[in-house]
């Protein structure tokens, strides 16, 4: 069945599938790492000797496959009846190709995604090449590097870009790249040497460029400061809050060693690549990269947002509005020059087709967030809130942690009519909270890998060495607040008057900090205005594109428009929404809230209509039959 599969991968997923069919036939006699390899192997030597150098043996294959064996006979006849297919083979071939295989590896250890391995769209390498090469590098002969540097497409469209200038064998020289994972590299050197090498020269093959392509860890063994002209490329997006691909202790201590303060928690990688990209500049060098969008707005990339802005101007900006990755998550690209930022626009683009969209002004020293560079182009309303407070110093307002969900997860059970009625407290999900509604008893919650149809905690439920931040959690939330939801399309505040609902991470609680402005505070959170200034300023960091995730953090600095006291009309039509009967009620009256709110005034009188519609078609639209309403208690 391996081998029917091996040869029928080249038919049905076209010649990339190639290496992929030769791996599988190849794990029938060996493990899969090691199948892979000689299967790039296999695939290296015959493509130097296509291109008329003898490679019998070259990283670990021949042109014949190994004599006799007949695993490697099978599967150098779906190699060679791959590259029968292909007429152009160059690095955006090996590079699809080689990701094919990651993805068909039958142990599962190639997993891309774990890997965060995408390799980058020809479409996209020649946008961000014109943006920084387009002139020719700016200098006579410009030496180029991609840190994360894969199969090599970013180097071969350099190259190509440069070679209109000047001789092939001169480009070849002045292309460097570094990647963590050995095949690739092998991969990215035979590239290259596809593209510029001496074909001619039996000892000229890929082998003589691992001096320029070398196998190594950008981030933890980098290149010396000020050493290129243009740094490219598509680092590994590896989101830290998943276990699979969060770093280890001691990966943390030596990037922190190496890049300080722009390493946290929570850091991408990608953003390091950022910061490592503008330093391996030179004064006035050029840097082209994508980047996961969250790069834009995630707290714990503003330090490295911090260091480039000190470092270098922000030249364009590109947002992927059209799904041009496989990766789940927003993706962006820019390009920034090295030097003092000066006036010079943002010059933005947009979608698969990069449509220029209006220029807007570099980011400002002030901006903590980038993310409002952005928003726009996914349609979210340009705002300005201004007022005398922030919404952080009207209210305390927090997020739980990890030790917080666990203490509540190991307390949790089922709670019927009667556990409420006996001081039982209704634990609350984000998937449980609407606008001015909890759906508590209609939307099940998956806490702690189990299914609860009305999760709560009863009283003296506390266990174990947990039962003393239990005991703190309840009396922290056991008072009138607002629960808010992240990972939604616009801020869904629901109210707690009475103080009975304990809220379990990642909801944020809101707590007035005089309990006679909770429905103030809920008609504040629940305006339009508000929804977009949070939109602008967390681009990217939530899972879905065109959701937004706020934080507790992003929260208090919420500008409170207007003077608080004209908050009144809109907090009364906020608790009405609360305890109204049903989904229609509660929308009519949120409408009216937001019409009322002062946050309304925050933008040009033609524009508040184009704000409230976007607010209003972003609602949620689920029913909440049966739903407890915010201003009663859960029954």
């Amino acid at each position: 069945m391996r081998e029917r599969g091996g040869a029928m991968a080249v038919g049905a997923g076209g010649s990339a599938r190639c290496l992929a069919g030769a791996m599988l036939i190849l794990a029938e006699v060996m493990p899969a790492s090691e199948a892979l390899g000689v299967a790039v192997g296999m695939l290296s030597a015959e493509l130097q000797a296509r291109a008329g150098r003898g490679a019998r043996g070259v990283a670990g294959g021949s042109v014949d496959g190994g004599g006799s064996d007949p695993a490697r006979v099978r599967a150098l006849e779906c190699i060679r009846a791959g590259l029968a297919e292909e007429s152009g083979v160059d690095a955006f071939w090996l590079g699809e190709a080689y990701q094919l295989a990651l993805d068909a590896r039958p142990d599962g250890g190639g997993s891309r995604r774990r890997r965060g391995v995408f390799y980058t769209p020809r479409a996209l390498v020649d946008h961000l090449i014109e943006r920084t090469l387009g002139d020719g590098g700016g200098v006579g002969s410009p030496r180029v590097l991609d840190p994360a540097c894969g199969c090599g497409g970013f180097l071969v469209a350099a190259g190509r870009r440069l070679a209109a200038d000047r001789a092939r064998g001169e480009v070849a020289a002045l292309l460097h790249g570094i990647d963590i994972d050995p095949l690739a590299v092998e991969l990215c050197r035979l590239a290259l040497w596809l593209e510029f090498g001496d074909h001619g020269d039996p000892a000229g093959g890929p082998e003589r460029l691992a001096a320029q392509v070398r196998c190594a860890d950008a981030l933890l063994d980098p290149p010396g400061e000020g050493s290129f002209d243009a740094v490219l490329g598509n680092p590994p997006f590896l989101s830290q809050l998943a276990a699979s691909t969060a770093r280890g202790p001691e990966q943390q201590r030596r990037l922190r060693k190496r890049f300080g303060p722009s390493v946290r928690a929570y850091t991408d990688p990608a953003a390091l690549f950022l910061h490592l990209a503008v330093d391996t500049v030179v004064p006035g060098g050029r840097v082209g990269m994508v980047l996961p969008g969250s790069v834009l707005a995630a707290r714990d990339a503003s330090a490295v947002r911090g260091h480039v802005r000190e470092r270098a101007a922000l030249c364009s900006l590109w947002v992927d509005t059209g799904g041009v990755f496989e990766a789940i998550v927003s993706t962006i690209a820019v390009t920034l020059r090295r030097g003092a930022p000066g006036g010079e626009p943002v010059s933005r683009f947009v979608g698969r087709g990069f449509a220029a969209a209006p220029a807007v002004e570099q980011p400002g020293a002030a901006d903590g967030s980038w993310g409002h560079l952005a928003a726009d182009l996914l349609g979210v309303p340009p705002v300005r809130l201004r007022g005398g407070r922030t919404l952080g110093e009207l209210c305390e307002i927090t997020a739980g942690f990890r030790d917080e969900y666990y203490a509540i997860a190991a307390a949790v059970g089922e709670l019927g009519p009667e556990g409420v009625a006996g001081g039982g407290r209704p634990v609350i999900s984000v998937g449980m909270i609407d606008p001015a509604c909890v759906l508590w008893g209609v939307t099940p919650a998956r806490i702690a890998g189990r299914v609860w149809a009305r999760p709560g905690v009863r009283p003296g439920g506390e266990v174990g060495g947990a039962r003393g931040l239990l005991g703190a959690l309840l009396e922290r939330q056991g008072r009138p607040k607002l629960l808010v939801a992240t990972q939604t399309r616009v801020i869904e505040a629901a109210a707690d008057p009475t103080g009975a609902m304990l809220a379990i991470t990642p909801v944020i609680t809101v707590v007035p900090r005089d309990p006679g402005d909770l429905w103030r505070v809920g008609a504040v959170l629940s305006s339009p205005a508000s929804s977009a200034w949070v939109a602008s300023r967390c681009f990217g960091t939530a899972r879905a594109l065109g959701a937004i995730k706020p934080s507790a953090a992003l929260l208090r600095e919420l500008p409170v428009p207007g003077e608080w006291s004209g908050w009144g009309e809109a907090g009364e039509s906020y608790r009405l929404a609360s305890g109204a009967a049903d989904a229609g009620s509660r929308r009519g009256l949120l409408l009216r809230a937001a019409g009322e709110s002062p946050g309304a005034s925050s933008v040009r009188a033609e524009a508040a209509g184009e704000l409230l519609a976007w607010w209003r078609d972003r609602l949620p639209g689920r029913p909440g039959v049966g739903a407890v309403r915010s201003g009663q208690a859960p029954a």
